[in-house]
């Protein structure tokens, strides 16, 4: 078990950073994010909490 995490971690290592290096070799105005119906929480909190910490405000519903 302790191989495959280290071999799971070791993978995730090799895709960040060559994500990374993808990220710094192009210009922000070529970058866009696509998100999926399944962000859709995560998009929703982040959102919320850019709110609140730029001071606009607002409340949170369920």
């Amino acid at each position: 078990m302790h191989g495959q995490l280290t071999a799971a971690f070791t993978e995730d290592v090799e895709a960040l950073t060559a994500i990374e290096r993808l990220v710094s070799a192009t210009c922000a105005d070529d970058m866009f994010e696509i998100s999926l119906a399944s962000d859709r929480a995560g998009i929703a909190m982040r959102r919320w909490l850019w709110k609140r910490a730029s001071g606009q405000s607002s409340t949170m519903t369920s």
